[in-house]
């Protein structure tokens, strides 16, 4: 029924242009380039199949360009913004353990310090994060099956990309995790 709708109204989507032979719409801006392409192949089998099924002559979806896909950019802490970050955790754990020492910091560093206290979970993924360069969604899954005492590492299957890493295990994480 789908098929013969299309075969007798023609274009069916309005994120396609035919004039520009590409997306574009709503989602445009919130799919990477990789996830709109394999959309666009995903969406070329289905029809190709339906052809072959319905007698559909052509795939609209044929002439669709793909997009560019740019290599995922992120912006990284700078050494010196990662040892203030550190040292905001390290104040914190301090004046956990000494709560009297709350009177010696500065009003400023108090609110930082008030911050952690409400997300006191963040240091993990924090430490795990700096010390391994895993993204948040990996880290957030590594279990201590992952771990591999014998050479310092930990292994996992990246979620993004199904690769298999093994980031060293580094002193400060061994630490932490011990």
């Amino acid at each position: 029924e789908y098929a013969g709708y299309i075969r007798d109204h023609g274009r069916f989507c309005k994120a396609i242009d035919p004039k520009q032979n590409r997306f574009h719409g709503r989602y445009m801006g919130q799919l990477s380039g990789k996830s709109i392409n394999d959309l666009l192949s995903a969406t070329r089998y289905v029809f190709a199949t339906l052809g072959n099924e319905h007698g559909v002559i052509k795939n609209p979806f044929d002439d669709i360009t793909k997009v560019e896909v740019n290599a995922e950019e992120r912006e990284a802490f700078m050494p010196a913004e990662l040892q203030k970050i550190g040292r905001v955790f390290h104040d914190y754990a301090k004046l956990k353990a000494n709560p009297e020492l709350r009177a010696t910091y500065p009003a400023d560093e108090i609110g930082k310090l008030d911050f952690v206290s409400r997300h006191e979970w963040l240091y993990p993924l924090f430490l795990v994060g700096t010390l391994t360069g895993l993204r948040e969604g990996d880290i957030a899954l590594l279990k201590w099956s992952s771990v591999d005492w014998d050479h310092m590492e930990l292994r996992l299957k990246m979620s993004k990309t199904k690769r298999q890493v093994c980031p060293p295990i580094l002193p400060p994480l061994e630490k932490y995790l011990r």
